[in-house]
């Protein structure tokens, strides 16, 4: 088309260019329409993804809290060995001290037993002296 000077001013398109541009923005349209398709896709896998994390992140979380509570226990039991190896050594210095003073007293006692039978013999001795004496 052209104005009265001989200028362009558009170009009317052949039934053959027609159909061409009609197949090209159904081609479009398709490829929009798959595109838009795979983006509802994708956003729905991020959500998933995003509901997983959540998940991973909470467990993760609590078993944060039960490695912290295990470490509390160790040390504890940690405390605990060490009272109860401070105790036992303790325990047998305390057996030692009372094993010394049985055999301590052991020896008193068998010592006085001898002084004991030596104080009868001699008693039985003064006896016959006074005896023979008097």
């Amino acid at each position: 088309m052209t104005d009265q000077s001989g200028t362009v001013l558009g170009v009317i398109p052949t039934s053959k260019d027609v159909a061409a541009l009609r197949t090209s923005l159904a081609a479009s349209q398709k490829q929009i329409t798959d595109a838009t398709t795979q983006m509802q896709q994708v956003s729905q896998m991020t959500d998933q993804l995003k509901t997983r994390l959540d998940a991973t992140t909470q467990t993760l979380a609590a078993s944060q809290a039960a490695l912290t509570n295990v470490n509390t226990m160790q040390t504890q039991i940690s405390a605990l060995q060490s009272q109860i190896a401070t105790i036992q050594t303790s325990h047998a210095a305390d057996l030692a001290a009372r094993d010394k003073q049985i055999a301590d007293m052991t020896a008193s006692l068998n010592n006085a037993q001898t002084q004991l039978a030596t104080v009868a013999s001699l008693k039985t001795q003064v006896a016959n002296l006074t005896k023979k004496i008097g």
